[in-house]
């Protein structure tokens, strides 16, 4: 094959794709060409957006790293490097091509705007308003800069700033799903309770609709449920899920029968623990037909203004430990402090990165002699801190009730924000969750960040909050454990 058909079938491919995105042709073409047989920096550049296009960041980094030493004046180049680097969540290399692409053409919106969202990737939030501010200078009426600037207000501590940037996209483009979510979150996060569950049931309209359930039952808008029966389903991770199962008793007292579909790792904890539930199933099971459905973190506007704070446990019932567990150490029996770590949470979730914490940040806290500490982490970061002073249970954890049974063994649970922090809130154990300086909205936030942010939560009143003061400093949280952990001595 010759360069010049390889040029060919490129060019071919690009001009298919930008006629119809789901082009099959435009891919198989794309697959022919060997982009080492393309010279010129124009062929590089369009087999770079291609392979972005068709999910091979790599093949476009290298591509458009080509194309950019053949061309150092093209910021389109620029631009698509920054956008395949970001995809690679590099976004100090992400940054370097964006500023690069803006110094070629400084009035550029799509390079302002990915700018401005790598910034905020990059917890680099005053940054990214700045520039996202000169941005909106040029287009004030984009709503995707509004909605980015919003983004990057509210996690700088903004929030009123974030509340009339989402309000100012809303009313360009009042009939799009994100941006109301998007509000949703930082009224909720500010205890705008009765407006931000308004909003709320907006993510259904752009969420995965795979994870909905196969029924046709209507949704749950408040109707009497006295004689009806109703499906709540699961829709986003575990810790979801147990934050708001405290909710579902509650249809019940309403006169409903209440079936509830779970994440498997979930079912037998809730099976033990809510009897209220007519039958509990996971998504591979075939479900009944009710009355009405509901996706369970729509409940709580329709059970009063504020949340359900727990007063007691509603995780009650665990299993046994295991006698293998005990037989292999003798820990559990003496006097001291037990305390579970969690360091990493879900590594596929998008804000995993600002959540989870490097284990060599809780390897201080082994030192203290006074305590035995005990591993709740399972998965590939159990193998993250393994030292002799700390006992790993994640091979005695098949589900969430095996990890119930070992919190109620200790004394105290630190954890980042995972699902095992709500767990421990939801059994009234004492539970310490180490937050990132731009938490999940559930968290709260005080105004004017950061040193009056609130050590508590609505949620668990068994929970105290340790909150970064400053962006990305995990240092600082982890001397006020030590220092908390010296005081129970």
């Amino acid at each position: 094959m010759t360069n010049t058909t390889h040029t060919e079938k490129l060019h071919q491919a690009y001009h298919l794709l930008q006629e119809n995105h789901h082009d099959e042709r435009g891919e198989e073409l794309y697959k022919e060409v060997e982009s080492s047989k393309l010279q010129t920096p124009n062929d590089l550049q369009v087999y770079g957006y291609l392979a972005l296009e068709f999910g091979e960041i790599h093949k476009a980094v290298k591509a458009l790293q080509q194309s950019t030493r053949k061309d150092k004046k093209d910021a389109q180049t620029f631009l698509l490097l920054g956008i395949a680097h970001r995809r690679l969540k590099e976004y100090t290399k992400a940054i370097e091509a964006f500023r690069q692409s803006l110094k070629l053409q400084p009035q550029t919106i799509d390079a302002i705007y990915n700018l401005g969202i790598t910034l905020d990737d990059a917890q680099k939030y005053e940054a990214a308003i700045d520039v996202l501010e000169k941005g909106l200078d040029i287009a004030p009426e984009d709503t995707d800069l509004l909605n980015a600037i919003a983004g990057a207000s509210a996690s700088a501590g903004y929030t009123e700033d974030a509340i009339e940037y989402y309000r100012q996209a809303i009313a360009l483009e009042p009939d799009f799903a994100p941006f109301q979510y998007n509000l949703s979150q930082v009224l909720l996060q500010i205890g705008e309770w009765e407006k931000g569950w308004k909003l709320f049931d907006s993510r259904l309209a752009f969420r995965n609709q795979s994870l909905n359930p196969k029924t046709d039952a209507p949704f749950w808008k408040g109707e009497d449920l006295e004689g009806k029966s109703i499906l709540v389903w699961n829709e986003q991770g575990f810790g979801d899920s147990l934050q708001f199962v405290r909710y579902v008793p509650l249809l019940q007292q309403k006169g409903a029968k209440v079936f509830l579909r779970i994440q498997p790792a979930l079912k037998r904890l809730i099976e033990i623990n809510f009897a209220e539930i007519e039958r509990v199933f996971t998504p591979k099971e075939e479900l009944p037909s009710t009355d009405f459905q509901i996706p369970i973190m729509s409940l709580p506007q329709f059970f009063g203004e504020y949340p359900i704070t727990l007063q007691k446990s509603i995780i009650k019932v665990v299993p046994s430990i295991e006698s293998n567990f005990k037989n292999q150490t003798s820990k559990i029996q003496t006097k001291l402090p037990k305390v579970g770590l969690v360091w990493s949470g879900n590594p596929n979730h998008p804000d995993d990165q600002k959540r989870s914490i490097p284990a060599r940040f809780f390897t201080r806290l082994l030192k203290l002699k006074n305590f035995e500490w005990y591993s709740l982490q399972i998965g590939r970061a159990s193998k993250d801190l393994q030292q002799p002073q700390l006992t790993d249970l994640s091979t005695f954890i098949e589900d969430f009730a095996d990890t119930a049974a070992h919190i109620d063994a200790l004394d105290l649970v630190i954890s980042v924000d995972t699902a095992i922090a709500h767990l421990a809130g939801s059994m009234n154990k004492k539970v310490w969750l180490l937050l990132d300086y731009a938490p999940d909205w559930r968290w709260g936030i005080e105004e004017p960040a950061p040193k009056s942010r609130g050590n508590e939560t609505v949620w668990y009143p068994s929970m105290r909050i340790f909150r970064q003061l400053k962006v990305g400093d995990w240092n600082g949280v982890m001397n006020e454990v030590w220092k908390e952990l010296k005081k129970m001595k």
